[in-house]
């Protein structure tokens, strides 16, 4: 009597090949954050910019991160780049290799910053990291960014 609901013969089943893994930093990646607006309806404006993790608290908490616009209330939020690149799949579609390399994939295509935050970011004593440096500080950590 067999312990299975069919016979097979195991032999008919191969083992996939296993996945190349890229060298990614992913503790490196849990100390930067990306930042972007939320709405309290639930709106985001997508990735402004990117701090460390620190400073993106303390950005995030500042009182001059918030405001109102048109009558809609808006606030900074920050996601540590590892949680965007661990959850965030549709940057895969992308770079089709990313999933067999092991690699996380951040597009940069359409993601604006025109440096109105600048000066208050500043003021604060933080460093932002602007869109177009994204690629020269997370291709180093193992990831693939498309601009």
């Amino acid at each position: 009597m067999s312990d299975t609901l069919f016979d097979l013969d195991r032999s008919m089943f191969t083992k996939p090949a296993p996945k190349t893994v890229a060298n990614v930093d992913w503790g490196a990646l849990e100390q930067l954050a990306f930042c972007y607006t939320a709405t309290y309806s639930g709106n985001n404006s997508g990735i402004r910019f990117m701090l460390t993790i620190e400073e993106a608290r303390d950005w995030c908490s500042s009182d001059i991160s918030r405001g109102t616009l048109h009558g809609t209330r808006w606030v900074y939020c920050y996601t540590s780049v590892a949680n965007f690149a661990r959850h965030h799949k549709g940057d895969a579609d992308a770079y089709p290799d990313a999933e067999r390399e092991g690699r996380p994939v951040i597009v940069t295509k359409g993601l604006t910053d025109n440096g109105q935050w600048d000066d208050r970011i500043a003021s604060l004593g933080l460093t932002k990291i602007a869109i177009h440096e994204f690629a020269e500080h997370l291709t180093r950590l193992g990831v693939v960014v498309i601009a």
